[in-house]
């Protein structure tokens, strides 16, 4: 909103038939089609969804856990033009629907939650999701599709960071002690315990590229 306030002038001053930008767009965020709207050298507008899955395993407090990665998320977005060329500075609000789910396995066939060792047949697997706030905000800057009505193909670049929050984990279990209120209590302090270990992970970093048509 602070940029769009800070772009009236220039849009206000320019005013001119804008230009349209359709393509798509690929990065850290995943993959989609991109609509940016040209309103003069100085300003435009780019609205996009993004989406990818992705696979992979890792540990976390002494548990293997096999990620699934599920990037969703749409993007309203304000560049401003200072110098009426390829340079834009970027900034606007994400609906954030990323999100992370987790399958837990133990470790020589045993698990350690809360510093406790538990079989398998005692608490089965480790289900859990890591989610964040619905609403992210996108600061960055980049490098072309500025204003050029003589050009028919226009590309970008983009570095930012998004600030999506503090992302949330919640775990379950299924094996025979998941009932039990002691494993409960240790599962409860070692979803404590993993969430605090994930709560810097506050930004996701941006690096994006895009190419469009323009008409």
């Amino acid at each position: 909103l602070a940029a769009c306030a800070l772009a009236l002038p220039f849009y206000s001053a320019q005013a001119s038939p804008a230009i349209y930008g359709v393509g798509g767009q690929a990065g850290t965020l995943g993959i989609g089609p991109d609509l940016n709207i040209g309103f003069n050298r100085f300003f435009s507008l780019d609205i996009g969804l993004n989406a990818f899955n992705r696979s992979y395993t890792g540990i976390n407090s002494g548990i293997n856990y096999d990620f699934s990665v599920r990037l969703r998320s749409g993007h309203l977005l304000a560049n401003i033009y200072p110098l009426a060329g390829i340079f834009h500075l970027s900034t606007g609000i994400v609906s954030n629907g990323n999100e992370f789910d987790l399958k837990g396995t133990p470790t020589n066939g045993s698990y350690t939650i809360n510093n406790q060792q538990y079989t398998f047949a005692e608490v089965g697997t480790l289900d859990g999701k890591i989610a964040f706030p619905g609403v992210a905000y996108y600061i960055g800057l980049g490098w072309g599709l500025s204003y050029n009505p003589g050009s028919h193909w226009g590309f970008s670049f983009d570095l930012g960071g998004l600030y999506q929050g503090v992302p949330s984990l919640a775990l379950s279990m299924n094996g025979t002690l998941s009932n039990n209120p002691i494993l409960k209590k240790n599962l409860a302090a070692q979803q404590a315990k993993t969430q605090n270990d994930i709560r810097s992970y506050r930004w996701w970093p941006v690096v994006s590229f895009g190419l469009y048509f323009k008409f």
